[in-house]
């Protein structure tokens, strides 16, 4: 008896995939189906490029982030020094402009 189901459900199988193919057999045409590949090609293409470019994004983002606090804290003293270089600059160009 199972050996029967078995070869039954296999033959269902084969008939939905027969039919299956038949489907796209009738649905495109020879023209669309090269078409449907170029288009399938592009875009794994432009898939893998953005995998590549997501990896070495990842890459120096975990650059950064090894760096650590001292470095962070580094960049917020440097800000503040040109900050104040452009405070001063500032105050010297008004300083000879009402001499």
């Amino acid at each position: 008896m199972a050996a029967y189901q078995r070869a039954q459900a296999s033959a269902m199988q084969n008939k939905l995939s027969t039919t299956y193919h038949q489907l796209l057999r009738d649905t495109y045409t020879q023209p669309t189906v090269k078409a449907l590949q170029e288009i399938r090609a592009h875009l794994l293409a432009a898939r893998e490029h953005c995998h590549h470019q997501l990896l070495d994004l990842k890459h120096i983002i975990n650059g950064y982030q090894s760096i650590g606090e001292e470095f962070t804290r580094l960049l917020e003293e440097y800000e503040g020094l040109v900050a104040e270089i452009e405070n001063k600059q500032w105050a010297l160009n008004e300083l000879k402009q009402s001499q």
